[in-house]
């Protein structure tokens, strides 16, 4: 038994290994993200080298719509690196849902930007860019958090 449980230590290590940053922000009063609710997220890059960028959304399960706009901005200490406007899929074409659930609660991860970061320190902001013309609605409903994963590429 004691031979299974190290190597299943070993792997959960293992698989992390390329993780520079992760954090996830649950900070949405009602599950609501306004439109005006920017998230900020800081990190830094120790070693030149390829990453990929990606948004984690958390939410909860019968979300009402397939998919949305999220607009996102990276920078670092010296100059923009991206701005852009990242589609978040959440039901494919055939109405699977494209995240992993456990009950009613989802994940799905959207990549942001794959390429050469060089050292220094990192800001990405984030944003909801859904526009209703429904001022009652001026948020995405259902949203349990939004988060950023850097890894860095082998």
């Amino acid at each position: 038994m004691k031979k299974y449980s190290l190597i299943f230590i070993l792997l959960l290590f293992s698989c992390n290994r390329n993780v520079v940053y992760s954090e996830f922000n649950k900070d949405f009063e009602n599950n609501r993200w306004y439109n005006n609710d920017v998230k900020t997220f800081h990190f830094s890059i120790e070693n030149e080298a390829n990453y990929t960028i990606r948004l984690h959304l958390g939410h909860i399960f019968g979300f009402p719509i397939t998919d949305f706009p999220v607009l996102v901005g990276i920078n670092n200490e010296e100059k923009d690196i991206y701005m852009d406007i990242v589609n978040v899929k959440i039901i494919d074409k055939n109405g699977k849902h494209l995240g992993d659930c456990l009950g009613d609660i989802c994940d799905v991860y959207a990549v942001i930007l794959t390429q050469k970061l060089e050292k220094g320190n990192y800001t990405i902001k984030i944003g909801n860019s859904l526009q209703s013309s429904d001022s009652q609605h001026q948020y995405l409903p259902y949203i349990l958090g939004v988060g950023i994963d850097v890894n860095k590429e082998d």
